[in-house]
């Protein structure tokens, strides 16, 4: 697993089922987050705790994660000349 992996899943569309809408009802609609902007260097955090349900306690995971030397993050970014409170914006 790594961190293309990582904000693949968290920019993925989810649906919302029962959305109240309110001019157009209750619907199934679809959200995504994207990044407007980034920063030029980019910090992540590597969350490296779990949660065991049976012991109902934090694990540390030792699973690996890698990190490119450079990262595209094209695929996560709102659409070029896209508004900064365009829809599927964060």
């Amino acid at each position: 697993r790594g961190v293309e992996e990582s904000l693949a899943r968290l920019c993925a569309e989810e649906a919302i089922e029962d959305y109240d809408t309110g001019t157009h009802g209750r619907q199934t609609v679809l959200r995504r987050g994207l990044f407007h902007e980034v920063p030029p260097v980019l910090l992540v955090n590597v969350n490296r705790l779990g949660f065991c349900p049976e012991r109902g306690i934090p694990v540390k995971l030792n699973a690996r994660f890698s990190f490119p030397d450079t990262l595209d993050l094209s695929p996560f970014m709102t659409p070029p000349g896209a508004p900064a409170d365009a829809p599927g914006r964060p």
